[in-house]
């Protein structure tokens, strides 16, 4: 079982303290990665079960749709954030 919380991983790779194009660009590289994977899942295999940051069962699909639910309100923050 591996569980990602994802604001201490966020604190654990220091983006805080990095300038915000490198992170950027970090950052889209691991979302077109996670893309291509979850493009790639069969439909037996978006109903596996997986364990979320909290510890609860969950689909693949539901783990996918937080994901980007996550990413998405990041983005908000980070237009927020720069000029």
């Amino acid at each position: 079982m591996y569980a990602v919380g994802f604001s201490a991983l966020a604190d654990r790779r220091r983006y805080n303290d990095d300038d915000l194009e490198p992170v950027l660009t970090d950052l889209d590289g691991h979302a077109t990665a996670t893309a291509d994977l979850l493009a790639a899942l069969s439909d037996a295999q978006w109903r596996r079960v997986g364990i979320g940051s909290e510890g609860g069962e969950r689909s693949i699909l539901v783990l996918a749709r937080r994901l980007a639910h996550d990413g998405h309100h990041h983005l908000l923050d980070l237009d927020r954030l720069t000029p």
